[in-house]
């Protein structure tokens, strides 16, 4: 009889266990089953078979409760049901599978199925947002207060918009204040941080990650129509690009399907956003879906006023500062950007100095040793703690009224700064045999400028007094004191300029910076990026700046960022060197 329960006990477990295997819905009860040897030796108690047969109820009570919810969901279509319903399925209950079921189940849950967030836009609010938030930017302003009119007309986006422009300009804010304009949830992609194939924009299978980040922006958002911003889209890996290509589509992404899923979903009512660091790494079928929005580097009044308006009454509210400290700040906020301003384009680096000067203030408050209204915390103070290598440059507004033989000032619009000053330099070696040794580390189109330089300068020699067999009897050089990636012809005219002074001895004003190309006749062409080119100037300290005539509708459409430089246009290299050369000497 006792052999009979014991055989009795092991069918009713195998069957029990069998059930709950081969059940394709996760079960709520924590399953504990009994070792292999006690199922052998019949040594199954009935606490044990009391609780496999709870779990087993239990399990069929979740799947009859999953099925209802998702059959009665009125915004699951049939074919989505149909597809939750394979892949519940093909998960079954083994134990590695078990973790994988609940994970799929609980993603389908926070799926926003149906929920919209209504678009409600307000314009004169969103111009006064973007007022708020950013300091000039105004043909951005602009644009952006455009895009939004257009979407409120029409009721959905028909573009997407790039946000391109160095580290710490406020790219970022910019989307956000978008998505806040249009009454939509915000979420965000940072591309920068997908290395692996498992951050693919289409999620991977249940075996391996899991959702992908669309996906998981529309769950985090909570509605399928929300902003969502591709961060540092420049960083996307390559083999991403189909993917982003196809999300960027409108005629492609009604259908966007999700691996992990297992259904299509419609992304089309999603309003796209990027943002990019350098324009140069986009694959040019995804920049051409693009509108680009150029951010560019503050200038010096703008980032004074960001630290008087914004920063310092920001910090004061978050570490509850006295009105004396917050006083302080204010007076050490414009010798602060003077001193680091050539170090970054936005202000993330100001925030930081500023909070350091406030934490100093704050100690020397506490302790009490002396009175604030006594004591002044200098740039250099709270430099030389963080990065004491910044207080080897020479600070902005410092530059000596000086003259040098043989270097011109060059500007150039690449770097973490956005644009600056370019020393071009040059120098006459003896015993040469009338080579000029171009300076390769700036690519073969620098190299290609500074050789039609030196055919100009040979043909103009005697113009200037220099003797022909100077060219036969010496090797030239030309060099620069940055190795910055620029455009190698818009330091044409400085390279110019640099080399005449060598050659006449003729000392060149350095309170000038200039930029433009040069042919073969002399004449100063237009070149790009004026705008940081100048601004970077600026902040070196120049007071004025010598552009190609040909730039001047340019000039005057961007003057009121730089209202404290004077402009001077040139057509010709003559014109230039009346400017930075002693009128007298030439």
């Amino acid at each position: 009889m006792l052999h009979f329960v014991k055989k009795l006990y092991k069918t009713i477990f195998f069957v029990v266990l069998f059930s709950l295997i081969t059940t394709p819905y996760p079960i709520k009860a924590p399953l504990s089953l009994p070792s292999f040897e006690q199922i052998c030796l019949g040594s199954v108690s009935f606490a044990a078979l009391a609780s496999l047969l709870m779990v087993y109820l239990d399990s069929r009570e979740s799947r009859a409760q999953n099925h209802h919810k998702y059959t009665n969901n009125a915004h699951i279509s049939d074919e989505i049901k149909q597809k939750i319903s394979t892949k519940l399925k093909s998960l079954r209950l083994w134990k590695a599978h078990r973790e994988l079921t609940a994970n799929y189940l609980a993603v389908i849950d926070k799926f926003p199925f149906g929920i919209t967030t209504e678009s409600t836009i307000d314009l004169a609010a969103a111009r006064a947002s973007l007022d708020a938030s950013h300091c000039g930017l105004s043909s951005v302003k602009e644009t952006i207060i455009d895009y939004l009119a257009g979407i409120k007309l029409s009721g959905k986006s028909h573009k997407i918009l790039c946000l391109s422009g160095m580290p710490g300009i406020g790219k970022t804010t910019v989307a956000e204040s978008i998505s806040k304009a249009l009454g939509k949830k915000f979420s965000k992609i940072t591309f920068g941080a997908l290395k692996t194939l498992s951050s693919q924009t289409y999620g991977q299978e249940a075996e391996l990650s899991g959702a992908g980040p669309i996906a998981n922006a529309l769950i985090s958002a909570e509605a399928e129509n929300p902003v969502i911003l591709l961060d540092e889209i420049d960083k996307a890996p390559d083999y991403l690009l189909p993917q982003l290509l196809e999300i960027l589509d409108p005629a492609q992404n009604k259908k966007f399907k999700d691996v992990y899923l297992g259904f299509e979903v419609d992304i089309s009512n999603v309003t796209f956003i990027a943002t990019a660091n350098d324009l140069s790494k986009i694959a040019r079928p995804l920049l051409d879906r693009m509108q680009v929005l150029e951010l560019h580097p503050y200038s010096r009044q703008e980032r004074v006023t960001i630290a008087h308006e914004k920063l310092i009454p920001q910090i004061a509210a978050d570490m509850k500062l006295p009105k004396s400290i917050e006083c302080k700040l204010h007076l050490l906020a414009e010798p602060l950007v003077d001193r680091i301003i050539n170090n970054e384009a936005g202000v993330r680096d100001l925030k930081r100095y500023l909070i350091s000067g406030a934490e100093k203030y704050a100690r020397l408050h506490q302790e009490k040793r002396a009175l604030l209204e006594d004591v002044t915390i200098s740039p250099q103070e709270i430099i030389k703690t963080q990065h004491p290598e910044m207080l080897q440059l020479t600070p902005a507004f410092e530059i000596p009224e000086q003259k040098l033989v043989g270097v011109a000032n060059g500007m150039y619009a690449a770097g973490t700064n956005g644009g600056g000053l370019l020393k071009i330099e040059s120098i006459c070696i003896p015993h040469g045999s009338g080579q000029l040794h171009a300076n390769k580390l700036q690519g073969k189109f620098s190299a290609e400028a500074q050789n039609r330089v030196f055919a100009y300068v040979k043909s103009i020699a005697d113009q200037y007094g220099i003797d022909q067999k100077t060219f036969r009897e010496n090797d030239f050089m030309f060099g620069d004191q940055l190795y910055v990636p620029v455009d190698g012809p818009s330091a044409g005219l400085a390279h110019t300029v640099s080399l005449i002074s060598t050659l006449t001895n003729t000392p060149v004003k350095q309170d000038f910076s200039m930029t433009g190309a040069i042919d073969m006749h002399g004449n100063v062409l237009p070149v790009n990026g004026y705008r940081d080119k100048i601004l970077g100037s600026e902040r070196s300290g120049i007071r004025n700046v010598v552009v190609p005539a040909a730039a001047k509708p340019v000039i005057e459409s961007i003057k009121e960022d730089f209202k404290d430089l004077t402009i001077f246009y040139v057509s010709t290299v003559p014109e230039a060197l009346k400017l930075v050369f002693e009128t007298a000497q030439i």
